[in-house]
């Protein structure tokens, strides 16, 4: 309570009155925030424009629907963060921040850019074979990038007994064709986009 007193030529009298200030829910916006848009692979990192805890401290951050896999929001903060491991087209998300005194919801669009395929076949084991003996070779890199594979190609034309798969890049089969050492080019392709790799 406060103590007021009031005085005037007759005299002085002194009461109380009890005053309260209440807590508010807290402020929040991602109104212009930066790196919302990211790419599959690459760290990323959206903060609010404005979080205010307005009495009372934030206790709680969530956020609907579920974030790309990589991706998590501060508990305390609400930054959203992370390395996605999954591409997600342009996605209206909702952030919901809480105190003590309730809760307040502000939206943040984010995009996960899928990217062309990872491959090599450095260090690959297998590449040397026996006439009428199976023999497999596995890239010792193959990443979609967020994007499904559709195909993979060869060139030249692999010897008889031997083929390529079109989804793991696996080539493999038992060769009935004796080959010199040759070079080929593995072509690995998603929606996005094309890679080579030699083997």
């Amino acid at each position: 309570f406060v103590a007021v007193t009031v005085t005037n030529a007759q005299g002085t009298t002194t009461d109380t009155v009890t005053l309260s200030v209440a807590a508010l829910a807290p402020a929040i916006s991602f109104a212009g925030a930066t790196g919302t848009s990211g790419t599959y692979g690459s760290a990323m990192s959206v903060s609010p424009t404005q979080l205010g805890a307005r009495g009372a401290t934030v206790t709680n951050c969530t956020i609907a629907p579920t974030l790309p896999t990589g991706l998590s929001i501060s508990a305390t903060t609400c930054i959203i963060s992370g390395t996605p491991t999954q591409s997600s087209v342009s996605t209206p998300f909702t952030v919901t921040a809480t105190n003590s005194a309730g809760s307040t919801n502000a939206s943040v669009t984010l995009t996960v850019a899928a990217l062309a395929p990872t491959l090599s076949y450095a260090g690959a084991t297998g590449t040397t074979g026996t006439y009428g003996s199976a023999m497999s070779v596995t890239p010792t890199i193959l990443s979609a990038n967020g994007s499904a594979l559709t195909s993979c190609t060869i060139s030249p034309a692999l010897t008889t007994g031997l083929s390529l798969n079109s989804t793991t890049c696996v080539i493999s089969g038992t060769p009935t064709q004796v080959l010199s050492s040759t070079v080929f080019t593995v072509t690995a392709t998603n929606a996005i986009g094309s890679v080579n790799a030699n083997v």
